[in-house]
């Protein structure tokens, strides 16, 4: 009527509301409690209805949640309109509620789902553009945040004795790092590791001490998702909650999306450093060769020259020009050629072929007295020291 008080509902209003309103004594509106969009409470005579009667307009446009007497909440548009007798008179309103949480939620899921996107684009960028593991750690502790919603991250890895170590966190106390280090809910061994989800860790089966840890940290819900780089367990993240948390499949695969691009990062980094210590290696080595005072040749199977140092140019008079691509031939007198095909046949048996006494022709026609020793690869190393 036109004081507010409700004097007729249907069912559908009564279910809305979650209660059958009193007529002639509940006023503004059917609902229990209201809230404003954005979640501040909005008192009765405040509401859509109490303004239309209060203004003798209708009132559009507005959106508003209710809250039922259970707790549950519905998102819906409200339609009040005043009433006029014919008089022209104010005699009440009339209001239409449409419940739109079914489209709220949706909304929801497509934000949700374009923020996760959105985290996944911006963490792939960074780990394209990362160069060590800090920076995949950052990368990574911020997409953990953004996609999944939470608070607090971290990383852990095995180290070289098996012990699962942060490496990196964000939002996490020393001491609480300190208490849990070398904490893992698989064996580095175990075959395809699943995410675990606590979502309220009060209620969890956590051993005693450990729980004490977690919630004296506030961390209230967690998720431990593995790190698998070629089918290895090599670490995992984790995902920490002020509050209790429902995680949904959706959460789920985008946090096994997140641990797969950042067990691609870790791989990759340690191939690359793994390249780079091989590239050491073959630099160390090859400075070692070349400044050998003893001739170092290398040779495929198929007995041609694919490399040469300065000493065998000082000792054999071919630049390594003249003799990279040559058959190593080139170097042997012609009553023992039978030595080499029964050289190369060793080897391609990957047998070791050890100091032997022979002799060798320089580019001027001269012999040579030399002791030989043949590496064991598919490439063969020869190795010829100057016996005069």
């Amino acid at each position: 009527d036109a004081e507010g008080r409700v004097t007729m509902f249907n069912q559908a209003a009564a279910t809305f509301a979650g209660r059958a309103p009193q007529l002639g004594t509940d006023t503004w509106c059917v609902t229990w409690k209201l809230y404003q969009p954005d979640g501040i409470p909005m008192p009765h005579d405040q509401c859509p209805l109490a303004t239309a009667l209060k203004e003798q307009r209708p009132v559009r446009g507005l959106e508003g949640i209710a809250e039922r007497p259970d707790g549950s909440r519905v998102h819906f548009i409200p339609y009040p309109t005043p009433l006029y007798d014919s008089a022209g008179a104010m005699v009440g309103a009339v209001n239409m509620i449409v419940d739109v949480s079914d489209r709220k939620r949706a909304e929801v899921i497509i934000a949700r789902h374009r923020d996760e996107q959105a985290a996944l684009y911006a963490f792939t960028d960074k780990l394209f553009r990362a160069s060590s593991l800090t920076d995949v750690c950052d990368a990574a502790l911020e997409a953990i945040r953004r996609g999944l919603g939470c608070e607090r991250a971290s990383v852990l890895l095995f180290d070289e004795t098996a012990v699962m170590r942060f490496v990196a966190s964000s939002g996490l106390s020393e001491n609480y790092r300190r208490a849990v280090d070398g904490h893992s809910p698989w064996t580095r061994d175990v075959v395809a590791p699943q995410p675990i989800c606590i979502g309220d860790v009060a209620a969890s089966d956590f051993p005693e001490p450990l729980k004490a840890t977690v919630k004296a940290e506030g961390i209230a819900a967690t998720a431990f998702i593995p790190l698998v780089v070629e089918g290895k367990l090599v670490g995992k993240f984790m995902a920490y909650y002020d509050a209790p948390h429902a995680f949904s499949q959706a959460e789920i695969d985008l946090a096994v999306t997140i641990a797969r691009q950042l067990g691609f990062s870790i791989e990759r980094l340690r191939a690359d450093e793994a390249r780079r210590r091989a590239e050491h290696t073959s630099r160390l080595l090859a400075s070692i060769v070349e400044s050998s005072d003893d001739a170092v040749v290398s040779k495929d199977l198929n007995g041609l020259v694919t490399s040469w140092n300065q000493a065998a140019q000082r000792i054999f008079g071919y630049a390594a020009e003249e003799m990279i691509g040559r058959p190593i031939a080139t170097l042997i007198p012609e009553d023992r050629t039978n030595e080499e095909v029964l050289i190369l046949e060793r080897i391609r048996r990957g047998e070791l072929v050890n100091h032997y006494e022979t002799v060798r022709r320089r580019k001027d026609g001269s012999l040579i007295d030399n002791i030989t020793r043949e590496g064991r690869d598919r490439q063969s190393v020869r190795r010829i020291q100057d016996r005069a």
